[in-house]
Order: structure tokens, then C-alpha cells, then sequence
């Protein structure tokens, strides 16, 4: 996540403490705002997962058929990296630059090595 949003830990401590000196209004807010971000986070987890699902899917499938796809592996991994600290956007943008590197990849009809 980026550093100008709050984490939602950040956001229960806070309304912990409004709680703790009787801001019972802003407390509950604040407890809102936790919670509609937990739900952005876990709609962006859902969306990442299921595109790093078809990436590597496809990834898989072009390997399969010979090409070389080491450098969209390299983006599965950052881009896994990436997601493992919430941050999302940056993790899906990853994702997306996966589909343009397996239409560049190249074809390799005869590997040097058996992959088993």
C-alpha cells in the first residue's frame, strides 16, 4: 500500500483511541473507514489472484509449446512480490506487462535442455 493511504491497523488504533476519550462518533467512523478499506483490499487481492491465475496459466501453455517465457516469470515473481505487501495496484500493473511480454517471447522449436 502507499504511504499516504492508512493501513487499516493504523485506522483501528486510531478509533481505539477516540473510543478510549468518549469520540464515540468519530470513533465509529473511523472504524467505517477501517472497514471499507479492508473490503478495497480484499476486492484488489481477488483481482490479482484470479489474473496471476490466467497469467501463469498461459505462461504455462506457452512454455509448453516452446517459447521462451523466462522473462514473464520474472514478472509472476515481482509482481507475487509485490501483492505479498498490499501493494496492489503496482502488482497488477505487473500482471497486465505479462501479456505484452509472452506476445514478444520467443519461439525456441528445439530446447537445449528437457524441462524434466
Amino acid at each position: 500500500m502507499t504511504a499516504a493511504i492508512p493501513s487499516p491497523r493504523d485506522l483501528v488504533v486510531q478509533a481505539e483511541r477516540e473510543l478510549a476519550m468518549g469520540h464515540f462518533i468519530k470513533a465509529t467512523s473511523i472504524s467505517r473507514r477501517a472497514g471499507k478499506l479492508v473490503e478495497r483490499i480484499e476486492e484488489l487481492h481477488q483481482k490479482f489472484v484470479d489474473l496471476l491465475r490466467k497469467a501463469v496459466d498461459k505462461t504455462d501453455a506457452m512454455e509448453d509449446m516452446g517459447y521462451d517465457v523466462n522473462e514473464a516469470r520474472a514478472l509472476i515473481t515481482s509482481s507475487r512480490d509485490l501483492a505479498m505487501k498490499s501493494d496492489y495496484e503496482s502488482a497488477l500493473a505487473r500482471i497486465k506487462a505479462i501479456k505484452k511480454t509472452l506476445n514478444r517471447a520467443t519461439y525456441m522449436p528445439f530446447p537445449l535442455l528437457n524441462k524434466n
